[in-house]
């Protein structure tokens, strides 16, 4: 697991560096992570202290209502997307 961390966080710190090489770019505040692997115990830690940046598990259901058959948090990341698409801004 630890090989497929350091591969991940070299990759995600490729991709902040070339968002802010970008003209007009933002600075980075924390990175939000959701999906299944966000959810294993110590995965958000663990990329923090290898980025060397804030990290928090993203909450798809922040901006919605959910309804009753919509299953419980615990799956939550798996529908970040279809929801972050859903959302109008």
């Amino acid at each position: 697991i630890q090989r497929a961390l350091a591969g991940f966080a070299r990759e995600l710190i490729a991709s902040l560096h070339f968002y802010q090489a970008q003209p007009g770019a933002l600075g980075i505040g924390e990175i939000v992570l959701t999906g299944g692997t966000a959810q294993m115990t110590g995965f958000g830690d663990a990329v923090g202290r290898l980025i060397g940046a804030p990290v928090r598990l993203g909450d798809p259901y922040r901006r919605v209502k959910v309804g009753r058959n919509v299953p419980d948090e615990t799956q939550a990341g798996s529908l970040a997307i279809a929801i972050g698409l859903g959302i109008e801004d």
